[in-house]
């Protein structure tokens, strides 16, 4: 198997995420693009056959990418091609081969073009939650973008819907009513949207009421289908904004609580000053995470390996780390352990006995004797 092959069946290879992004595109305009032209102008659909077949051929590549393509499953990646076959078998190969086979049924019936290449919008799903266990990608700002992108094909599909009952209403039709029965297909399609995002977010300003049976049918269910979307909507935008605080709220009121306990029991205010900034200060370095939790639970060769690239840089400098070999570097890394000195803290007294060794990788530290420390509010400076 030549490279580029390799790396195209790499999830987080860099030939990867384009081609994935090439299938987000592909997708947003079959949701997008499709149902304007199947129903606001059809001639727009016997003009871009080209176009459904290009996305049609780049979707028959894919598919047969996705099943060589590796998948994870509890924590290791299966390599067979049997097993590889059978999960993508079970998963999305029949609707991938219907929306990418659709483009054949186009000479019989463009409507049924628009149809069956409908599925293929859950693609731009599928690669964005893919996304989310890259490193290279924030899984906050990706769920943000699939939510957004859910909710823009919706209100289209609505759209489509709604002017698409406009459209075989009749004299007595929506579209008749409001006076656009003489205006363009892009005028009829911008009011199919005004009307869907009105409805579903119970705004109505009642330019543009339903008459007809199909019509009130359809409020009806846009309304209760807004109701749904408006709940889930709130929940999900707390949810962002609780995940964009990173912790920092419930931190803030455990550290209120606690300053108020040492208040209550006479501590100066210039020590919970103090205090206070050394918190601030180990926050803003671990933001919450004990790295003792977090690496104690991991295997040694794990661990040995995270913290060599965590710590590679801040001892590259000291010659019992440079000079070392690899293994005995590795191991001996594992035996260090962070630890924070806020400006001014001391991190030993003159006359304690030493049983560690100090490597100060970040900051500066200085020694002070008994006659430099009157009049010096501080031992340290970081």
């Amino acid at each position: 198997m030549n490279a580029p092959l390799r790396s195209l069946l790499r999830e987080d290879s860099g030939a990867r995420i384009g081609w994935d992004a090439l299938q987000v595109i592909s997708g947003l305009l079959t949701g997008i693009y499709l149902p304007y032209c199947a129903l606001a102008a059809p001639e727009f659909l016997d003009g871009s056959l080209g176009l459904w077949g290009l996305l049609s051929g780049i979707g028959i590549i894919d598919i047969w990418l996705q099943s060589k393509t590796p998948f994870e499953i509890g924590g290791e990646f299966e390599h067979s091609p049997d097993h590889i076959f059978k999960h993508y078998l079970k998963r999305w190969l029949f609707p991938d081969l219907i929306s990418n086979s659709a483009i054949l049924l186009a000479f019989i019936n463009p409507a049924a073009l628009g149809a069956l290449q409908l599925p293929r919008c859950s693609k731009v799903f599928r690669v964005i939650s893919s996304w989310e266990h890259l490193p290279f990608f924030n899984p906050l700002v990706l769920r943000i973008s699939r939510y957004s992108l859910g909710l823009v094909l919706l209100v289209n599909w609505i759209s489509a819907g709604w002017l698409f009952i406009g459209l075989t209403g009749g004299s007595n039709s929506w579209i008749e009513r409001a006076g656009l029965s003489e205006q363009s297909h892009a005028k009829q399609y911008l009011m199919a949207w005004y009307w869907s995002v009105t409805t579903l977010t119970s705004v109505g300003y009642g330019d543009i009421t339903p008459k007809t049976t199909p019509e009130i049918i359809a409020a009806i269910a846009i309304m209760g289908m807004g109701v749904i979307l408006f709940a889930f909507a709130i929940g999900n935008v707390i949810a962002f904004i609780s995940q964009l605080d990173d912790g920092k709220s419930e931190y803030r009121m455990r550290q209120a609580g606690i300053r108020r306990y040492l208040e209550l029991n006479g501590v100066a205010p210039q020590t919970l000053l103090r205090l206070r900034q050394f918190s601030d200060y180990l926050w803003e370095q671990s933001h919450g995470a004990n790295p003792d939790d977090i690496l104690s639970r991991l295997p040694s060769s794990i661990r040995s390996e995270i913290i060599a690239e965590m710590l590679e840089n801040s001892v590259k400098t000291v010659p019992l780390f440079s000079q070392a070999p690899i293994t005995l570097r590795n191991r001996l890394l594992t035996l260090l352990r962070p630890e924070f000195f806020p400006p001014g803290s001391t991190i030993l007294n003159q006359d304690e006995p030493g049983d560690e060794i100090v490597f100060v990788t970040h900051g500066c530290a200085r020694l002070v004797t008994d006659l430099e420390l009157e009049g010096d509010d501080g031992y340290f400076q970081k």
